[in-house]
């Protein structure tokens, strides 16, 4: 395809510039004949003729000239508007294709969602056989799907951050299926676990849970020292993220240093650091003034947006779950319902 455009450009160029350059030809003989009338040049150039046979002659052959140029000039201009518009149908045909292409890739995607956490059957019970026992979660069912921003929100004791230590494996579930990147999280050992949750789940909380004597950089560093990272290079991880969340200028400020919302972007970046599957939050805006909680779940969306980071957070304020893309509704230790944005179709679980 390639090679035979090449080449069709050649030939309307070749049969374009011919026709220029015989009708240039054409204008030589014309001004010479004007300003340089000379009967011994023309009996040169076409033998031992004078007078009005040799006029004859130079008509004649400049009346061909005119007509082969003439030729020329329309055939390659021709050629060209043919090139033109087959080039302009090819773009046309190609700009469509593009369009089909990504509608496909798009419907794709939404119909062929990925998961990354799916709960089956999960049971919590504390003091369990006790006359005290309590039953926590009870049976629920979840499905969680890469890229998601999901809001959990419930009256209080309804088993929400239950819920999340569960999913974040601070806390052991009675019974149940809790399977996270494709990995089935009971058949981890003790120390599998705690490879997999540092790896895989990256936790947000209220009160922030930063080290008071360590500084912003060194509170990110922290989990990628754990995995065996050298010094050097987790620094310069730690400070490209709290470049890129805005606090390029605290890098060395320690937490009593900085505002609630500057701590909340270093847990977020510590969070965010090793990649995990999953990250959770408690409450992550509960302890911040209306304007710092609007920048933080600003960063959380754009973080989800850009990253396809997929976001756990438990809330009690309705305006913080109603920014994420659906909102699961708990009570007695199980899902009631689901809202899916823009909270105008609800369905029942």
């Amino acid at each position: 395809m390639a090679i035979k455009s090449k080449l069709s450009k050649i030939m309307v160029f070749a049969l374009f510039v011919s026709g220029i350059v015989v009708l240039a030809w054409i204008a030589s003989i014309i001004l010479n004949d004007i300003f340089t009338w000379n009967k011994d040049i023309y009996s040169i150039l076409f033998g031992s003729r004078t007078g009005e046979k040799i006029s004859l002659e130079i008509g004649m052959t400049v009346f061909h000239y005119v007509v082969v140029g003439v030729l020329l000039l329309t055939l390659g201009i021709g050629a060209y508007l043919r090139y033109r518009s087959r080039t302009i149908t090819l773009d046309s045909d190609l700009n469509q294709s593009l369009v089909i292409m990504k509608k496909q890739k798009k419907d794709t995607f939404n119909k062929n969602k990925e998961p990354i956490l799916v709960i089956t059957g999960l049971h919590k019970r504390y003091s369990e056989g006790k006359s005290n026992e309590v039953h926590a979660i009870r049976g629920l069912d979840l499905t969680v799907d890469k890229g998601d921003m999901m809001a959990i929100m419930g009256p209080s004791g309804c088993g929400k951050t239950t819920l999340l230590n569960m999913i974040g494996h601070l806390d052991r579930h009675s019974d149940g299926q809790i399977i996270i990147d494709t990995i089935d999280t009971a058949t981890l050992s003790d120390g599998k676990m705690t490879s997999f949750r540092r790896d895989k789940i990256g936790f947000i909380f209220q009160l922030f849970n930063l080290f008071p004597f360590l500084s912003a950089v060194e509170n990110v560093e922290t989990p990628l020292l754990l995995k065996g990272m050298k010094a050097g290079v987790a620094r310069e991880q730690a400070k490209m993220i709290l470049r890129e969340l805005g606090m390029g200028d605290r890098l060395y400020h320690k937490p009593s240093e900085l505002s609630g919302g500057q701590q909340q972007r270093i847990a977020v970046a510590r969070a965010l650091i090793t990649e995990p599957a999953i990250i959770l939050g408690d409450e992550p805006t509960g302890d911040l003034d209306s304007t710092t909680s609007t920048d933080v779940m600003n960063l959380f969306r754009r973080i989800n947006k850009i990253n396809r980071q997929t976001l756990v957070l438990v809330t009690h304020n309705r305006w913080i779950a109603e920014q994420c893309d659906y909102i699961v509704h708990m009570s007695d230790g199980k899902v009631s319902n689901v809202e899916y944005g823009p909270f105008t179709k609800k369905e029942e679980a």
